[in-house]
């Protein structure tokens, strides 16, 4: 009898029918078979490949625990699972996007049910299977592709790709010589709630982060650098701003915001002096965007800016030393399957 489950990481599948063949027709690595004959011991306890034809051994029953999430197919008859192979032809197709991280990082699990992949990176990128590895900044055993570029794969192994990062932990970074109108922190109104919608609908200037499983909710110390450019004064119009970061909760595409203060500037200043400051901040696991904005109280008209424009403060850099990841951008894969 073929029987078919779909199992997530960690999932128990009892099988409470006895026979002589088994044969296990789809799995991924990490799918774990425990086995026992006619008196309840085990004659099997170990992992088994997709491909696994047994035949002539009486089992009772069998549990299968999944180490990853897995469609699994396996026959457990009293007869030997057969079958001539037809030509194979994709019947499902799955389109996603993944955030792109610096170093060599894993693109497409080991999926044999998988018979074509399409991908396609913003950036310059090399692509490689298990063996590929960078040495002294140069890539082995994978081929570079360029910018948008549609790539074919037909492996159905796993396939990594590397990214270059020269920033190292900087997720924000530009060089301290005049910053330009389109590198400002956006001016935004106080008191006003905005989502991420608006936000991307008026060009403000923005950079992912991806906090990783082990840092889920934990405070991560943030340093930055602020530059403002206008000079306050006692002759100057009186100009009430913060700095601030908006970022997304629950991932880049929620319209959900929450802020992060920067810094202020206060007192008199000739405007050439960097500001330096760290805050603290809980992120769950997963993506997340950060929108480099300042809001204003008021003064603004007279230094000649508009509310949504460019404001007098420049974001200098962002950074961290704990392990999180400045995201490079998204890759595009489309999967076809059997």
């Amino acid at each position: 009898m073929m029987m078919i489950n779909h199992m997530v990481k960690g999932g128990i599948w009892d099988i409470n029918r006895a026979g002589r063949s088994l044969a296990v027709i789809r799995a991924q690595p990490g799918l774990l078979f425990t086995v026992f004959d006619l008196k309840g011991e085990k004659i099997i306890d170990s992992e088994l490949p997709q491909g696994t034809n047994l035949s002539d051994m009486p089992f009772e029953r069998m549990q299968l625990v999944a180490q990853r999430e897995m469609d699994v197919t396996v026959w457990v008859s009293n007869y030997q699972y057969s079958y001539t192979e037809q030509p194979t032809r994709p019947d499902r197709i799955a389109a996603r996007k993944i955030p792109l991280l610096s170093g060599k990082n894993l693109l497409l699990d080991y999926d044999p049910p998988r018979q074509r992949a399409t991908v396609s990176f913003p950036m310059p990128a090399w692509v490689g299977g298990k063996d590929m590895y960078i040495q002294s900044g140069i890539v082995y055993n994978a081929r570079q592709y360029a910018a948008n570029q549609e790539i074919e794969i037909t492996n159905y192994g796993e396939m990594y790709y590397y990214v270059q990062d020269p920033r190292g932990q900087y997720f924000f970074q530009q060089e301290n010589v005049d910053p330009t109108p389109t590198t400002a922190l956006a001016l935004v109104p106080s008191y006003t709630q905005v989502t991420r919608s608006q936000l991307d609908e008026k060009n403000v200037p923005y950079f992912d982060i991806l906090i990783p499983p082990e840092l889920d909710n934990v405070p991560i110390r943030f340093d930055h650098e602020i530059k403002h450019r206008y000079v306050i004064g006692s002759d100057t119009p009186h100009l009430s701003t913060t700095s601030r970061l908006l970022y997304t909760v629950g991932g880049v595409e929620s319209e959900e915001l929450a802020e992060m203060y920067l810094m202020s500037p206060s007192g008199g200043h000739d405007g050439r002096n960097i500001y330096r400051n760290y805050g603290h901040v809980s992120l769950s696991a997963g993506a997340h965007r950060f929108y480099m904005v300042e809001r204003y109280h008021g003064g603004y008209p007279q230094f000649g800016m508009e509310a949504w424009g460019p404001s007098g403060s420049y974001l200098l850099s962002f950074k961290t030393d704990q392990p999180v990841f400045r995201v490079e951008g998204y890759a595009d894969i489309l999967e076809e399957r059997t």
